[in-house]
């Protein structure tokens, strides 16, 4: 849930006169804001997503319009809770993943085109002579006042860290190490994955559904480049290179992400022997009721039938044109002297009686 605050800050009120060149010119009048968590979820920071304006720290609106140069350098000062030496080393990534919206009425501190700020909110805000009216935060349904909205926010800020950035803790390792494509990987045989709030066990040998997103499927389950996967843990990994001599070390092992291992099930259906990684973020379940409905979607696929027919024209073998013809079953198969030997057309059926696309002996999309 986003932070809601607001606060009123006026320069007339017991500031002294030599501040303001322009009387009224530092009117801000109520300003309304939203701070909003970007958690780090998937191995990678949700910030690094967002790009803002010369690398503002909050979107400004004046009068309800976005003002697309409006810019702040840094939070407002009651956001700056992280201090060096008193809180953990950390906390200082929770607390950059916060973006602000602020929304401010028609004051006069903007150009002629209302695209950009002309006065400085943050130097007002932290000058003691700057009167602050009061602030304002939006709980339980209601606004209320406060006079510790920093403790707060920061109070918000770690609640958040809590509910919604993703970790992976790896545990039990295992005592030789993968080596795939000249790289060499760290292998483990527990992963907690997920937050401090909620998070996931999975262990080597457990059953599991696996959401994919492309990642080469689409070339032999059709249209479908999204899908669910029944698969089994072989391991749980992490490339040696991106360890430091520390962390290889260490059991179990904080880690911002790493890699599952598995084979695909049921295994009458898939060779167990052919493996394949994704990111631990694609682990979706293994509870049982999530695996029934998915195990059974995959047994119809086991071919019932196979449709022979031997090719005599068109494409060769391995064409994927659909411009195979092929002899019927009761018609007799004749060759000339000297003529090449036809290809072979196999074409398994499931008990649906539908062409089986996706069933392979393994990961590589081969038929055997």
């Amino acid at each position: 849930e986003p932070f809601f605050f607001r606060f009123t800050l006026s320069g007339r009120m017991g500031a002294p006169d030599r501040l303001f060149s322009d009387p009224g010119s530092h009117q801000w009048g109520e300003v309304w804001g939203m701070a909003l968590y970007l958690p780090f979820v998937n191995g990678a920071e949700a910030r690094d997503a967002v790009v803002m304006h010369e690398d503002s720290q909050a979107v400004c609106f004046w009068a309800g319009r976005m003002m697309p140069y409006g810019k702040l350098r840094s939070l407002p000062p009651f956001m700056e809770w992280f201090k060096p030496g008193r809180d953990k080393a950390d906390q200082k990534v929770i607390a950059a993943r916060v973006k602000i919206m602020l929304f401010f009425g028609a004051v006069s501190a903007v150009d002629s085109t209302k695209f950009r700020l002309t006065d400085d909110i943050l130097d007002d805000l932290m000058d003691k002579q700057v009167a602050h009216a009061e602030f304002k935060r939006f709980e339980g349904g209601s606004w209320r006042r406060t006079a510790k909205l920093d403790a707060d926010f920061k109070k918000w800020n770690l609640a958040c860290h809590e509910q919604y950035d993703q970790n992976c803790e790896l545990s039990g390792r295992l005592p030789e190490p993968l080596v795939e494509g000249g790289t060499r990987y760290v292998q483990f045989s527990r992963l907690k994955y997920g937050s401090n709030k909620s998070s996931a066990d999975y262990a080597v040998g457990d059953a599991a559904k696996l959401g994919v997103t492309g990642d080469g499927y689409g070339s032999f389950t059709g249209d479908k480049a999204n899908r669910t996967l029944l698969v089994k843990v072989k391991a749980f990994i992490i490339a040696e290179a991106t360890l430091d001599a520390a962390q290889r070390a260490k059991d179990p092992l904080q880690c911002a992400g790493c890699e599952v291992l598995v084979s695909r099930l049921p295994s009458d259906l898939y060779s167990e022997a052919s493996n394949r990684a994704f990111a631990a973020s694609a682990l979706r379940s293994k509870l049982p009721r999530d695996l029934t409905a998915l195990r059974q979607s995959e047994l119809k696929k086991k071919p019932h039938k196979l449709e022979v027919s031997f090719v005599t024209a068109g494409g060769g073998a391995g064409s994927s044109s659909g411009s195979w013809t092929g002899k019927t079953p009761d018609e007799a198969l004749c060759i000339e002297a000297h003529a090449p030997l036809p290809h072979v057309c196999v074409v398994p059926m499931n008990g649906d009686h539908f062409k089986v696309f996706d069933w392979r002996s393994d990961f590589g999309g081969r038929v055997e």
